[in-house]
């Protein structure tokens, strides 16, 4: 029998209760999961991260890996859930990377990588991999005007502060941070 309704719930938070698993599988075995979090989207409450970080969380790969397995999935994949009264709740399952997709390669969850190698030399990993290291990822142009220049709900500080924490980020180089903060503190010293 087909339904011809959907039932959905309004789960309650802001961006930063928005989890999201980068996995590769193959044929419903998780190979690779990377667990992060976006701290903020852009347009707020409704988009695409703008800052995110990676986070440790056993319980995360455990979903992913269910799903993954239920589904009996081979590929790359978005998977997003919301926290929200001390639970994970399934959002979204994408068959694709997503935007913060590079904070996983500087994590050790280099996706791409991960399923090259897996198809040139066939074989599974030992055991599935994971985040070896933690991290922050910025998409700056796009979180500075929509969270503190249009929204207002970061403010410049803030903003700054996150862009020189950050190891990872989205359509420039680190490069320009380092002369950004040069810049910095020679205005500083004058």
């Amino acid at each position: 029998m087909d339904a011809s309704y959907v039932i959905q719930e309004h789960i309650l938070g802001d961006d930063s209760n928005l989890f999201a698993c980068g996995t590769f599988s193959f044929q419903g075995n998780l190979l690779a999961c990377f667990t992060g979090r976006k701290i903020r989207q852009f347009p707020p409450m409704t988009g695409e991260g703008s800052f995110a970080e990676s986070i440790e969380s056993k319980e995360l790969v455990d979903l992913s890996s269910f799903i993954i397995s239920d589904l009996n999935y081979t590929g790359i994949a978005n998977i997003e859930f919301k926290f929200f009264n001390g639970n994970f709740y399934f959002i979204e399952m994408n068959p694709r990377p997503w935007s913060f997709n590079g904070l996983s390669t500087y994590c050790g969850v280099n996706l791409p990588k991960i399923a090259i190698d897996y198809f040139s030399e066939n074989k599974m990993p030992s055991e599935i991999i994971l985040n070896n290291k933690s991290g922050k990822w910025i998409f700056a142009y796009e979180d500075l005007v929509h969270n503190v220049l249009l929204n207002k709900n970061v403010s410049i500080y803030k903003f700054l502060k996150d862009l020189f924490s950050s190891n990872s980020f989205a359509y420039f180089l680190p490069k320009f941070i380092f002369i950004l903060q040069m810049e910095c503190y020679q205005i500083d010293l004058v």
